[in-house]
């Protein structure tokens, strides 16, 4: 499953017949409600960990995983997910050759220090095995807006991960940075993107023609999906 970029992981792809059921789950203590239910961790001052500045270490429960910012030991398996079939499809620009570019990758994905992406690692509740990436990126304070991408590993397709994590992530950056437009694209053939986009609460608002090239070489219509803060209050 995948969504679009380094810190931007590709187009959802999830297989056609996965349920992306979302189970709710807790991380740390104390914990709160947040939009849609999404658990929020506070600290010892009741601050919610991350606070609106970027840079602090953050994580997140997501079902039966949880998101972390990624990890040097992660890089093995980023390196197999990058040469998964659907990841070089509908993820164009996740290029990842070899062992030096998987650790480059995730020593880009753990620094969030230029403000810009909120990369993490999405790992197996209990186990900690390495389930795929997600990403805010192109974040615009100003603007109040970002964009979310991913790529789920082909173990974890078909348990809800995407959507779970999606909505997680989403949660945190209504709650905790305050951004007001979260934008999802993906390939319009990516029929498994669209049923995340929607069961994470995303509208569906147009279609971009041949907008982004994939990993087959071509031009491909890509869906334009947005959720806004005030779709998670209402």
């Amino acid at each position: 499953m995948t969504s679009t970029s380094p810190a931007e992981p590709a187009e959802p792809v999830e297989p056609a017949d996965s349920g992306g059921r979302v189970e709710s789950g807790t991380l740390g203590e104390p914990v709160g409600s947040g939009v849609l239910g999404i658990p929020v961790e506070f600290d010892a001052r009741g601050v919610p960990v991350g606070s609106r500045e970027l840079g602090s270490h953050v994580e997140l429960a997501a079902g039966a995983f949880r998101l972390r910012p990624p990890e040097v030991a992660d890089a093995p398996e980023v390196l197999r997910l990058a040469a998964d079939p659907d990841v070089r499809l509908w993820n164009p620009r996740c290029r990842i050759p070899d062992e030096a570019a998987a650790l480059a990758d995730c020593l880009r994905g753990a620094d969030w220090s230029d403000g810009t992406h909120a990369t993490f690692s999405l790992v197996e509740t209990g186990t900690g095995r390495y389930a795929g990436t997600i990403a805010l990126h192109g974040l615009d304070r100003e603007n109040a807006q970002a964009r979310i991408g991913y790529r789920i590993a082909p173990w974890a397709r078909g348990r809800g991960a995407a959507t779970a994590s999606v909505r997680a992530v989403t949660g945190w950056a209504v709650t905790v940075l305050e951004l007001e437009r979260i934008v999802l694209t993906h390939a319009v053939e990516n029929q498994a993107s669209c049923r995340v986009a929607g069961k994470a609460g995303f509208a569906l608002e147009g279609v971009m023609r041949s907008a982004r090239r994939f990993g087959d070489g071509l031009l491909h219509d890509e869906h334009l999906h947005a959720l806004l803060a005030t779709d998670l209050r209402s």
